[in-house]
């Protein structure tokens, strides 16, 4: 579960979708806040080069879930990011719900290698098969000593 030590100093725990106004693809997450209109929009990688794509004008963020402590907001979000979830192709999410991002507590990473551009990455184990479909291969040419490269290409954004 995740480290919920910094969101419980926060007013509000949140879970919101930020959709694409361009081709309505979206990004359901969890957010801490003692502001709701804060430009928050997500820290997934999809979602981020999303927004790095189109520009932050053509998302729109809306808060579906206010909790009083951060274990109900994880609690949501798992229940709506589901591995089920995670095959539909409208959505920007590569990782269940309930974890609170790989910084936040999340173990079990699975370290992956890209034939092609020969960059490595190191992912939640759910992201792993779709990840495979892209190029991706399992454990090759990792090192402890490498720095890992936090990315996921492959899909449009």
């Amino acid at each position: 579960m995740a480290n919920t030590k910094h969101q419980n100093k926060r007013k509000f725990h949140t879970v919101y979708q930020t959709t694409n106004l361009m081709n309505n693809k979206f990004y359901i997450g969890a957010h801490s806040t003692d502001n709701l209109n804060d430009d928050y929009c997500g820290s997934g990688t999809n979602i981020n080069r999303a927004i790095e794509k189109y520009g932050r004008e053509f998302f729109k963020k809306e808060i579906l879930y206010i909790f009083e402590t951060p274990e109900e907001m994880f609690a949501k979000e798992k229940e709506i990011v589901t591995l089920d979830f995670l095959k539909r192709s409208d959505v920007y999410n590569i990782v269940e719900g309930g974890y609170g991002g790989y910084n936040k507590g999340s173990t079990g990473l699975k370290h992956l290698h890209h034939s092609e551009t020969n960059e490595r990455c190191a992912v939640h184990p759910n992201a792993v098969e779709k990840m495979l479909k892209e190029g991706w291969i399992i454990g090759r040419n990792m090192s402890s000593t490498t720095d890992t490269i936090w990315v996921y290409r492959g899909i449009e954004y």
